[in-house]
């Protein structure tokens, strides 16, 4: 195995770090997201991630120093960033799930509606025993999903009346019995069109009564004529578009955010970029160096030692830059020393 290999088991806790989240967490990404991995796959990934994260490649479990389910936490919650693999696993075949609600044009998807839903709605369909493993895991995700898969109301012939969430108030088959369905005159297969007249939603009066929420009109609506449209609405009900990302943050509730969590991102070309990315790495360098002397060698400098090598490692490396330098505002040569004159005077 990769991570057992001498090499791997000598890197330091960062580089085994970056090695489990860039490589070995990318391994299974395209098994996750073809079917559900059986829960003994996921617990062997993750003691062997664990053990080489905490111990270099032993499963040794008194040497965590936190838990596991803590790592696999977001950066802006307190953890180191790693996904949790049974839940990335749901996330992955999400897609799946939003494909076969949108009638995605592929191959596959025409086999799902011919073979398992046939003439019923995806929603609605109860798991059996005698389903395939695969499609009984897909029918489970639905849980998770859907208080995020909504309807936006076009002509209404696409949407179902009773299974598809296309009213405020919720599901309509949660809330008003089948009994009432049935006796109103309605089947499973009814539409929204089939209630709409002269554009409005026309309910029986007695419905008004009993559920006085139904008087509002759809939650998401398109212009008249236009078709349904299936919507994935975020943990905010707002309307975005699917992805994987998308679906994690929603899906997955981590918590509030940290105050001390931080991030820098530079990806720019422009002085201020560069300089942002100069102060990083000379405060990175120094600060390591300053750990490695007070830890090995038992020498110290003081906060304003360190400050001011990481200050004149950055104005020799900006004096290095010619076309940068003569593109910089005096102010930004002025403060940090890099103008004609105060080169003179160092000369």
């Amino acid at each position: 195995m990769r991570i057992l290999s001498r090499k791997c088991r000598f890197l330091s806790f960062a580089g085994r770090f970056q090695l489990i989240s860039s490589v070995l967490a990318s391994m299974n990404v395209y098994w996750a997201s073809v079917f559900k991995l059986p829960i003994s796959t996921v617990l062997e990934i993750e003691n062997i991630c664990r053990g080489y994260l905490w111990s270099g490649g032993d499963v040794v479990k008194v040497k965590a120093k936190i838990k596991w389910k803590v790592v696999c936490t977001p950066k802006e919650v307190g953890g180191l960033g790693l996904k949790d693999l049974r839940k990335w696993n749901g996330v992955l075949l999400a897609k799946h799930v939003w494909n076969i609600v949108n009638k995605k044009n592929s191959l596959w998807i025409r086999w799902i509606y011919l073979f398992h839903i046939k003439n019923r709605n995806f929603w609605d369909i109860e798991v059996k025993k005698n389903y395939c493993w695969t499609w009984k895991r897909f029918l489970n995700v639905r849980g998770t999903l859907r208080p995020f898969i909504v309807s936006c109301i076009g002509n209404g012939e696409s949407t179902s009346l009773w299974h598809d969430w296309w009213h405020p108030i919720g599901i309509l088959s949660m809330i008003i019995p089948r009994r009432e369905w049935i006796g109103a005159g309605f089947d499973d297969k009814a539409r929204v069109a089939d209630l709409v007249s002269d554009n409005q939603v026309c309910w029986p009066d007695r419905w008004l009564e009993k559920y006085p929420g139904l008087i509002d009109g759809p939650m998401f609506c398109n212009e008249v004529g236009i078709n349904d449209k299936i919507l994935w609405r975020d943990k905010d009900g707002k309307c975005k578009a699917f992805s994987c990302k998308q679906t994690w943050d929603d899906v997955n509730g981590f918590g509030p955010r940290v105050p001390w969590k931080f991030g820098i991102q530079v990806s720019g070309r422009s002085v201020g970029d560069i300089i942002k990315k100069l102060v990083l790495a000379g405060c990175v360098s120094h600060i390591w160096h300053e750990r490695n002397m007070r830890q090995f060698r038992a020498i110290s400098r003081s906060v304003f030692a360190v400050i001011s090598c990481i200050e004149k490692e950055i104005q020799l490396k900006l004096l290095g830059m010619k076309k940068e330098v003569k593109s910089m505002k005096e102010e930004v040569k002025n403060c940090w020393g890099i103008n004609g004159s105060k080169q003179k005077e160092n000369e």
